[in-house]
C-alpha cells in the first residue's frame, strides 16, 4: 500500500524527481522573501494550486474544496479574493 509519511528511505519527499512544484514555489518563496515580497507570492502560489486543483476536477468546486482539505465557504472566500472566476 501507500503510505502518506516519510518515503521508503525513511526520509521526507523533497518533490525531487516528480513533477511537485514544491522546490521551484520554495525557491521563488526565498526570493520573494528577500525581495520583500513574500505576501504577493504566497497568493501567487496559492492561486496557482488551487486553480489547478479545480482543473483537475472540472472546476467541480465541491470535490476541489475536498481535494484541497478546506470548507466549500474556505474555498469560495479564496476564490474570490484571489479574483479566479
Amino acid at each position: 500500500g501507500t503510505t502518506a509519511g516519510p518515503a521508503a528511505g525513511g526520509e521526507p519527499d523533497t518533490g525531487e524527481g516528480g513533477d511537485s512544484p514544491l522546490p521551484s514555489a520554495a525557491e521563488a518563496l526565498a526570493r520573494a522573501q528577500a525581495a520583500g515580497a513574500l505576501p504577493e507570492a504566497l497568493a501567487q502560489i496559492e492561486r496557482e494550486a488551487i486553480i489547478k486543483a479545480l482543473d483537475a476536477h472540472r472546476w467541480h468546486r465541491t470535490k476541489t474544496a475536498e481535494a484541497l482539505g478546506i470548507t466549500f465557504r474556505a474555498l469560495r472566500y479564496k476564490l474570490k479574493k484571489l479574483g479566479i472566476e
